[in-house]
């Protein structure tokens, strides 16, 4: 039996008719490896079998990682961070355990907006280029150029620069 956090998204999905090209859940043979790929490309791994819960507190240092303060709900940001066509993977974590979709922002944005059982947010590109979180803190935090750059924008569109924190990769630094 689904726990209540992946009842709510499947009841939603349905009460929006939305297609499995939108939304869909990653299959169980999917998931796995969707999951180990993220934690190994964005995560510093410091034991062997033990994975973080919050992605954003264990991000590598040789990427480049945006943190935006807002004011509430960080996720009605995504669509203007990322195209609302744009495929990518999801996870949502409720109750320290990941559920892993794929869709569109435009869709995955739609069922956010309905979901009261949400713990973390995380979107990450197809590709593995790069990560947004969106943290129970309510802080968006980004790992990669790409999204970076995009929340540059963003917070330059909402009037607020002073609330982005940007931190380069440690590989760019130069030597003290």
């Amino acid at each position: 039996m689904w726990p209540p956090l992946r009842q709510e998204i499947e009841q939603v999905r349905h009460q929006l008719h939305l297609a499995d090209a939108d939304f869909r859940p990653v299959g169980q043979f999917e998931w796995a490896a969707i999951e180990e790929k993220t934690y190994q490309h964005f995560c510093k791994i410091t034991h062997p079998t033990v994975r973080p819960i919050w992605l954003w507190e264990k991000l590598k240092d040789d990427h480049w990682v945006a943190a935006l303060d807002c004011a509430s709900w960080p996720e009605q940001h995504l669509p203007a961070l990322i195209g609302t066509e744009e495929h990518v993977f999801l996870s949502v974590n409720n109750s320290h355990r990941f559920w892993w979709y794929e869709g569109k922002i435009k869709a995955i944005s739609q069922i956010l907006e309905e979901c009261t059982q949400l713990d973390e947010v995380n979107v990450v590109s197809k590709k593995y280029e790069w990560l947004l979180c969106c943290t129970h803190h309510d802080v968006l935090v980004g790992c990669g150029a790409a999204i970076v750059q995009r929340m540059q924008t963003l917070a330059k569109d909402l009037g607020c620069p002073h609330d982005l924190h940007v931190n380069q990769p440690a590989i760019a630094r130069p030597a003290r």
